[in-house]
């Protein structure tokens, strides 16, 4: 029996879903300032989301208008291929619809959708010489969502320090007092239900929206002093990060999964 070795070029590895970028449709002086001015986006959008958990729509659209005006001098420059162009933009139009239609589902925060919605029109094609990279609103929010794996095995370092070994939760959040959940950025992980074991059940999934005064005042009446919280992560912090690194590196689970085959 004969088998035939099928050797990949390194070029494939590197960007699977990518074509290989010419001077015509990639502008590298461009594309850093694109880079740099979703970085100043999202730092910004980071102080205010930690603060408040909110970040006020106005951020957004000096941002919205540079992404539509390079947009424009992209499309107006006949030195590019109208094509490949037509290919990226087409791309980041999907990826931003995608982007919003999570956003509807109360799957994503709107911060954070109008965040990557903004980076998927910003920037449609990664710097030249980036590995591993797809689309940067995608590598970004990839790598973002890689960082927030580190998320549960810090909480579990933080219970075992203090004694709390309850699982699921201690991979979630913490235990801590009703009155400290009232005035923190968190869910409870307990909520009443009087047909449920002690009369409280436990709820690891959490979604947006809800009513959490009326449930803390429900834990409080039903006299419960502490309850396991999960925080509100501010998912734009890693995803911020995971901008700066689709810069340097692209799509770090890409590079993940390039490593193990």
């Amino acid at each position: 029996m004969r088998f035939v070795q099928f050797v990949v070029p390194s070029r494939a590895l590197a960007r699977p879903f990518d074509p290989a970028p010419t001077q015509a449709d990639v502008d590298d002086t461009t594309t850093a300032v694109r880079f740099l001015l979703g970085g100043v986006m999202l730092a910004g959008a980071v102080v205010y989301d930690l603060r408040a958990r909110r970040v006020p729509n106005p951020w957004w659209i000096p941002f919205a208008w540079l992404a539509a005006v390079l947009a424009v001098g992209d499309v107006a420059d006949p030195a590019r291929d109208w094509r490949m162009l037509g290919v990226r933009y087409g791309i980041s139009a999907v990826l931003a619809g995608l982007f919003y239609v999570l956003w509807k589902l109360h799957l994503f925060g709107g911060a954070d959708a109008k965040g990557l919605m903004v980076l998927a029109v910003l920037a449609p094609w990664p710097p030249a010489d980036t590995p591993n990279a797809i689309q940067p609103a995608l590598d970004a929010l990839a790598n973002g969502a890689l960082a927030m794996m580190l998320v549960p095995v810090g909480f579990l370092l933080v219970n075992l320090s203090r004694g709390h070994l309850r699982l699921p939760a201690a991979l979630l959040g913490t235990q801590g007092t009703l009155a400290a959940a009232r005035g923190a950025h968190v869910w409870p992980m307990q909520v009443v239900d009087a047909d449920a074991p002690g009369g409280l059940r436990w709820r690891y999934w959490q979604r947006l929206g809800g009513d959490l005064p009326a449930e803390y005042h429900a834990l409080e009446q039903a006299g419960v002093h502490t309850v396991w919280v999960t925080p509100k992560v501010p998912f734009l912090v890693p995803v911020a990060g995971g901008w700066a690194v689709a810069w340097w590196h692209g799509n770090l689970v890409l590079a993940v999964m390039a490593s193990l085959l």
